[in-house]
C-alpha cells in the first residue's frame, strides 16, 4: 500500500481495505488499470497465494479494479494445480507458457539486445559461441536476461572491465568484474 501512496503504518485490516478499495475504485473512474506483478511467484507461500486470492476480490459492478500478474517458473502451474488453489485457480483468467527460443531466436534476441545497449562494433560473438550460448542455456529466456543484463552493462560501459573482447567460449560469458 505504501507504494501506491496509501498509508497502511499502524491501520487495521478492514481499514487498509477501504482504503485500497477507495483508491482502485479512483483510479478506475480516471481511466487508469492498477496492475500487481508478482515475479517469481513459485516462491511464495501458500499464505501470501491466499492474499493474493484476496486482493483479487475487488471489483466494481462490472470490471475487476485490479490486475494481477503473476510470473514464474514451471513449479507455479504445479503449485497452483494442487487442490488447495482451486479458488485462486478459478481467477485466474489467462495462463500463459513461454516456449524455449529457437536457435535463430536466440541469435536475433543477443543482437537485438546488445543493439539497445548501445553496441554498434563488429560482430561480438562468434557463431560458435551464439550455438553454445542456445544449447548451453536449453533456450530458456530467464538465462538470457541474465545475460543480457551483465553484457549490457558491460557494453555500455557500466563496468570495470575495460574492453570488450570477441566472445569465444561459452566460459567467456561468464561475469568478471
Amino acid at each position: 500500500m505504501n507504494d501506491l501512496g496509501l498509508k497502511s503504518d499502524g491501520e487495521d485490516f478492514v481499514r487498509m481495505h477501504s482504503e485500497l478499495n477507495e483508491f482502485l475504485f479512483r483510479e478506475t473512474l480516471a481511466g487508469r488499470s492498477v496492475v500487481i506483478f508478482i515475479d517469481e511467484a513459485q516462491n511464495l507461500t501458500d499464505t501470501v497465494l491466499e492474499t493474493v486470492r484476496l486482493l483479487s476480490d475487488f471489483e466494481s459492478a462490472d470490471k475487476k479494479l485490479l490486475q494481477i500478474v503473476l510470473a514464474g517458473q514451471p513449479e507455479l502451474a504445479q503449485r497452483l494445480s494442487r487442490p488447495g488453489m482451486a479458488q485462486l485457480r478459478q481467477r485466474i483468467a489467462i495462463q500463459a507458457r513461454l516456449d524455449a527460443l529457437t536457435a535463430a531466436e536466440v541469435v536475433h534476441y543477443i543482437r537485438h539486445r546488445l543493439q539497445v545497449a548501445g553496441y554498434r562494433n563488429t560482430e561480438l560473438f562468434t557463431p560458435g559461441a551464439l550455438g553454445l550460448c542456445y544449447s548451453r542455456s536449453a533456450a530458456v529466456v530467464a538465462f538470457f536476461l541474465f545475460l543480457d543484463h551483465k553484457q549490457s552493462l558491460q557494453t555500455a560501459g557500466l563496468s570495470s572491465v575495460g574492453s570488450f573482447p570477441r566472445v569465444r567460449r561459452f566460459r567467456d560469458l561468464l561475469w568478471r568484474p
